[in-house]
């Protein structure tokens, strides 16, 4: 039974990584997204070390169309074999498109990319017309994917990019976030189940975070500095989840941080607890990152892939950027 369905059991089934099939199996319903790959002016080899992980500059691109829908992407996930990619955009849309990477395996392009609309009206229910600002994405199913919307604060379940949507059971703490500060990170974690976090809540240094089980939801506290807010998620390694946080005010300008989290259990109750593991700085190009993919091979080589979001705004961009992941000494 998958996610979100007739049992609500709220518990993501095993992922399967998405192959080039996926893609080719949308026919004449995907359409060509005119794309064009403009590599960083940055040496690959750029490190930066912090108080746990380290991480290697592996390359990066801007992104640019003519298309006006493309835009505003957050989310992202990439196949294990590191040749697609899949996003969703603050306006609705799918966007979809292949790696390439040289002989070294460092990011050169992003390529043959498609965009599609995002059904906005979930099974049975055509009634309602809901926002389609999409913020977070994870799978959960070999062509199936959870997605978090804001404004109209839900989950959606979609088994398959054209399929209607089948709305998640939301306690009311997430619907009634503030308009603007819904779940920005989605992650699904070692035992299936589906931690949220949002970039809002009810107390002033705290936001609030979710742990959808068979049982219910488990609402946690995720502290807030009055700067970074969490963007994205990804399960890391041993319990450990790696929490994207972005930052930006008029003082300070952008900045951005992975944070490592832990959950805790001590008898009945689960603790949340966050620990710095490295800051994205110069000479990084920084950027409203809001999406994050994290993979780790076969080899041992941990891959991180982070994507900004340019909110349709001219003084922003589309930043596609890979990091080699090491443990700092």
């Amino acid at each position: 039974m998958g996610f979100g369905m007739s049992e609500k059991s709220l518990v993501v089934p095993s992922l399967v990584g998405f192959g080039l099939v996926m893609f080719l199996s949308l026919g004449s319903m995907a359409e060509p997204l005119p794309l064009e790959s403009t590599p960083l002016e940055l040496g690959v080899g750029a490190r930066l070390v912090g108080p746990s992980i380290s991480l290697v500059y592996r390359g990066g691109v801007e992104l640019t169309s003519t298309d006006k829908r493309f835009g505003g992407l957050s989310g992202l996930i990439v196949s294990r074999d590191r040749q697609e990619v899949l996003a969703v955009s603050d306006r609705g849309w799918w966007v979809s498109g292949q790696l390439r990477h040289d002989t070294k395996g460092n990011l050169v392009a992003l390529e043959k990319a498609n965009i599609y609309r995002m059904q906005a009206s979930p099974a049975n229910d055509d009634s309602r017309t809901f926002s389609l600002d999409a913020e977070a994405l994870v799978r959960s199913g070999e062509n199936s994917f959870v997605v978090a919307f804001e404004q109209q604060h839900r989950l959606w379940e979609y088994p398959g990019l054209f399929s209607p949507p089948i709305p998640i059971d939301m306690p009311e703490k997430i619907t009634d976030l503030p308009r603007n500060s819904g779940i920005e990170s989605l992650v699904r974690l070692q035992n299936g189940k589906l931690l949220a976090i949002a970039e809002g809540g009810i107390r002033e240094k705290e936001f609030l975070a979710f742990l959808f089980t068979k049982s219910g939801v488990v609402e946690f506290s995720y502290p807030y500095d009055d700067y970074f807010r969490p963007s994205d998620a990804a399960l890391y390694s041993d319990g450990k989840v790696l929490v994207l946080e972005r930052g930006y005010n008029n003082d300070v300008g952008v900045a951005a941080r992975l944070m490592l989290l832990r959950l805790e259990k001590a008898g009945d109750s689960i603790s949340m607890s966050t620990t710095l593991a490295v800051e994205l700085r110069n000479p990084i190009p920084m950027d409203n990152f809001e999406g994050m993919a994290f993979l780790q091979e076969e080899s041992s080589q941990a891959i991180l892939y982070i994507l900004s979001d340019d909110n349709y705004s001219p003084s922003q961009r589309t930043l596609l950027v890979m990091f080699e992941l090491e443990l700092s000494d």
